[in-house]
């Protein structure tokens, strides 16, 4: 266990996507700034960001980019300091671990811009760090029903498969939510684009270099118009609990 233990100020947020799964809600507004009771999704993920001391934010940014840009700003609205890796031509979701690996800290938090997940930030940054021969970590949620996400095999804390979306039943599914090692991962991003669920997990899988924490907590994603609206009555109630 490394003592000298320290929580990583940064986070990168994925908000690139065409989110085309919601139809015209995103024809003209990328998914993460869905209005959730006249807030923007993306702004509860940056506030539940900075409750967890990450105060050093990279939007990776593409389709659409002016609303998140145009809102979001340099982050001094909110008390912290945000930057912005921008794809000229779609580049997946990894796209930006090639485009601007000089903005990464050596341990960064990554996470979808369609999706929130509530847990301890720093557990999951413990685990990586204290696990030094490792190159990510990942936050699962154990759910109902994985049919609609893919569940995952585990060994201990070690992510031995993803499995396909038919299986059904409870299990443990990905959260969207990860550390990585730059000095590890960078060197994994060869091309462009390059996608961090196609190109860089099934990689670390297969290498077994891919750690799970296991929470509970409030989790939603936005992907689908159900989930959207869902979001709509619950994410307001979670964050008056949360904050």
């Amino acid at each position: 266990m490394d003592t000298n233990l320290k929580k990583s100020k940064q986070a990168v947020i994925l908000a690139g996507g065409f989110g085309t799964r919601l139809g015209s809600l995103t024809q003209n507004l990328p998914k993460p700034m869905m209005d959730i009771n006249g807030i923007p999704f993306a702004e509860y993920i940056l506030k539940f960001l900075i409750k967890n001391g990450i105060n050093n934010i990279i939007f990776s940014v593409g389709h659409l980019k002016d609303p998140i840009k145009n809102y979001f700003g340099d982050g001094s609205k909110w008390g912290v300091e945000i930057k912005y890796v921008v794809e000229n031509i779609p580049s997946g979701t990894g796209g930006f671990l090639k485009l601007a690996p000089e903005l990464l800290d050596e341990y960064f938090f990554v996470v979808n811009g369609d999706t929130i997940f509530d847990f301890d930030i720093d557990n999951l940054f413990k685990l990586l760090k204290s696990n030094t021969n490792f190159y990510a970590a990942m936050a699962a949620r154990e759910v109902n029903d994985v049919s609609e996400f893919g569940a995952i095999t585990l060994d201990k804390k070690i992510v031995l498969k993803f499995n396909e979306k038919k299986k059904s039943g409870k299990g443990l599914i990905n959260g969207g939510c990860y550390f990585f090692k730059k000095s590890k991962i960078c060197e994994l991003a060869s091309t462009i684009p390059y996608s961090i669920e196609i190109d860089l997990l099934p990689k670390l899988v297969e290498s077994q270099n891919l750690l799970a924490g296991v929470f509970s907590g409030f989790f939603i994603d936005i992907g689908l118009p159900d989930k959207l609206n869902d979001a709509i009555k619950t994410v307001p109630i979670w964050w008056d609990k949360y904050r």
